[in-house]
Parts: structure tokens; C-alpha cells; sequence
């Protein structure tokens, strides 16, 4: 699917840019991010990368792969029809874009609300630390059930401003590592209600769409008629494509990748993950365990092939069709791209394309500038039925 595909390259050129600063007009930033990552190098130092792999690393030919029966893939509509339960997921997605939080001082708590509390838990009368949450108070969502059974329901009803009693039951499993010694005991929780918030949702008629369906969806509605059929269409193209690349990656058989762009890959697979687990304050091994990987190496060599393999699938597939565009063509779609997402303001086109490297240009290239006009030749060989 052609946005979470672009989505990666996204996430993957916020890894390496970051820390390239935002002066505005300032190429020399961009520069300097290629030089200090490690991410991607203009030729590949080492091949020791490139040796841990050796039954599907080659040197000798780019696009070793075949995809059988590329040419006649079969759909099944029932999986691509968006039936109304999904309708109305789009709608409820819709008015909660255009929603107001309303936070007030009076009222009693509902459910569903967010209130700001202050609160102190003792227990056999002794105050205990963790059951506090000290003059600053926090935010506490009604029904999320993140608290104690029976502490979030016991708020319902009660009036912004007053201070009740919450009496519950610790689990004798509450905590792994109970420092305190509260697991299995009884508590009685001080709370006073500060404020409450809850969100108002506009009314969904032919009004709000005709409003707010531009600024939304990017074209202009007049009724809830014309956005739920307007639904009904991005759902079917947006599924009947991911429908078909999932059948091409199944039919899709990789024998080998190119030494050089496996190893420029390696390397911005790497940079990312570093990037990822520093941002979230995490080990490399941790990071890569949240996306169903045992350790950092594997994370490296996993997001390595789908990315480098699904980028190989589409350049195999237009040079079946004879699909091919200028450089001209390939440099306005990326000065698009920079436009659309802000860089224009801080990077020329060469300064931006150059401070990105080679991975990322690679996937531009043979995913986002390939991946419309494959998908259309697709979609004249599939049978739907």
C-alpha cells in the first residue's frame, strides 16, 4: 500500500535528518547530516554486512527475483466492498476531526469524561506513596479502566468540586516488585474532583459535510450522501490495491540482492533503529522486540528486505511493463514532495536529495515515482469476482 509504504520512507528521512537543524535556506545543514550519519555511505567501506547473509547477497545482478502469476491475480470483491459498519468508522472518524473539548468547573463526572483529580490512598490509615498524587494532581479518563477496579466508576456521578471517598481492593498481583507491601490490602482513596472535560461532537448532516468535507477529505461534499459514497470509492481503490500488492509479495521471490544497495540499506536500517531506540529511550534489542523481531540484528535484516525487496519488486515490474520516467519527472516529484511536507523552506533539491542518501533515493525512485502507473497496468490484468 502506497501510504504506509511512503509513511516508512517518511519515518526513515525524520532518522536522518534529525539534528540537521532548521535554518531556514540553510543547504549546509543537509550536507552535514550525510556526513555525520552513518546511515548511508556513497560507496559501501565493507562488505562484512553483506558476508552475515551470504546465501542471498550477490554482486553479479540488481533484480534477481521472479513474480509468478503476476498477470493474473484473482480479487475477491467481498474484500475490497467497504460494508457500512466501516462506513460509519469513516464517519466517526470525521466528526471526531471536528470535535471540542468543553472543560468546566460544575457539572458531575459522566462517563467517558476526563476529570482532574487530587487524591491520597491510605491504607490501615497510613498514607503510602504510590497512592498519591500530590498538589499537581492528574488526569484520570472515566472507563479507560487504567485505575483500580472500581476507582474510575466510583467518580461517576460525583460533582466537580467535591471531595468523596473511594474504597477498593488491591490485586495480590498489583505490582511485580511490591516495595511497599500494598498487594492483597484494602485502600481508601481521598479524591477531590477538580474539573471535568468532555468532548462535544458536531452534528453529522448535510450541513457540517458541505462545511468541512474540503479540509477533510480534499473535496468538496454536500451531503452525507456524497461522503459516505465518497467513502464507499477511497475505501474500494485503497483496498483492492493493498489486496493486489499483498498477492504480488506472496507470488514475489527475491534469489538474491545486489551487494552494494544491501549494504547501503544495512547501514540506514541500522541508523534508523539507533535513532528509534534513543528517541524512545530504549536498547536497540527492546526497540526492535515491539516490532516482533528477537534482537537488533534481525530487526536490521528484516526491515532491510521488505523495504529494499519491495522497492526491487516494483522496478522489476515496470521494466515488464516498459514503464519509465525522466529525471526531470523524478526531480519535481520530489520538489513536491518537499513542498508538501515542509522542506522547502530549509533544504534545496539537490541539498535534500543528496542529504538523505542513497537508500532513500533509491525508494523514491522505484516505489513512490513507480507505484501508480504499475498499479494501473495491475489492475488491467486482475479478475475481480
Amino acid at each position: 500500500m502506497k501510504k504506509i509504504f511512503t509513511v516508512i520512507i517518511a519515518l526513515m528521512l525524520v532518522a536522518v535528518t534529525a539534528g540537521c537543524g532548521n535554518t531556514a535556506g540553510s543547504e549546509s545543514s543537509a550536507e552535514d547530516a550525510q556526513n555525520e550519519s552513518s546511515a548511508d555511505t556513497a560507496q559501501s567501506e565493507s562488505t562484512t554486512k553483506a558476508e552475515a547473509d551470504l546465501d542471498v547477497v550477490t554482486g553479479s545482478e540488481e533484480l534477481d527475483l521472479t513474480i509468478d502469476g503476476y498477470d493474473s491475480i484473482t480479487i475477491d470483491k467481498s474484500a475490497i466492498e467497504a460494508t457500512d459498519t466501516i462506513v460509519d468508522t469513516y464517519v466517526s472518524s470525521f466528526l471526531e476531526a471536528f470535535s471540542e473539548v468543553s472543560e468546566e468547573t460544575t457539572g458531575t463526572v459522566e462517563d467517558g469524561d476526563t476529570v482532574h483529580v487530587v487524591f491520597t490512598g491510605r491504607i490501615d490509615g497510613e498514607e503510602f506513596e504510590s497512592g498519591a498524587t500530590g498538589d499537581e494532581g492528574t488526569d484520570i479518563v472515566i472507563g479507560s479502566g487504567t485505575y483500580l477496579d472500581g476507582f474510575e466508576d466510583s467518580l461517576i456521578g460525583v460533582k466537580v468540586g467535591d471531595t468523596v471517598e473511594i474504597e477498593v481492593d488491591i490485586p495480590e498481583d498489583y505490582e511485580e516488585d511490591d516495595t511497599e507491601g500494598i498487594n492483597g490490602k484494602h485502600a481508601v482513596f481521598t479524591v477531590e474532583v477538580q474539573s471535568r472535560s468532555y468532548t462535544v461532537e458536531p452534528e453529522y448532516n448535510d450541513a457540517f459535510v458541505k462545511e468541512n468535507s474540503e479540509e477533510y477529505c480534499g473535496s468538496q461534499l454536500d451531503t452525507t450522501a456524497e461522503f459516505e459514497e465518497f467513502v464507499k470509492d477511497y475505501y474500494y481503490t485503497n483496498a483492492l490495491e493493498s489486496e493486489i500488492e499483498n498477492a504480488l509479495l506472496e507470488r514475489c521471490t527475491i534469489n538474491s540482492y545486489d551487494e552494494d544497495w544491501y549494504n547501503v540499506f544495512y547501514d540506514y536500517e541500522k541508523s534508523f533503529l539507533d535513532y528509534s531506540s534513543s528517541y524512545y529511550n530504549c536498547t536497540n534489542d527492546e526497540f526492535a522486540a515491539l516490532y516482533g523481531y528477537d534482537d537488533e540484528e534481525s530487526y536490521i535484516i528484516g526491515e532491510l528486505k521488505e523495504h529494499l525487496g519491495t522497492a526491487m519488486m516494483y522496478k522489476y515490474l515496470a521494466n515488464e511493463f516498459g514503464i519509465t520516467y525522466t529525471e526531470e519527472e523524478l526531480d519535481e516529484s520530489i520538489q513536491q514532495y518537499m513542498d508538501d511536507n515542509g522542506y522547502s523552506e530549509y533544504y534545496s533539491l539537490e541539498a535534500f536529495k543528496s542529504g538523505n542518501g542513497q537508500a532513500w533515493l533509491y525508494m523514491y525512485e522505484n516505489y513512490n515515482m513507480l507505484y501508480e502507473p504499475v498499479m494501473a497496468k495491475l489492475k488491467e490484468l486482475i479478475t475481480i469476482e
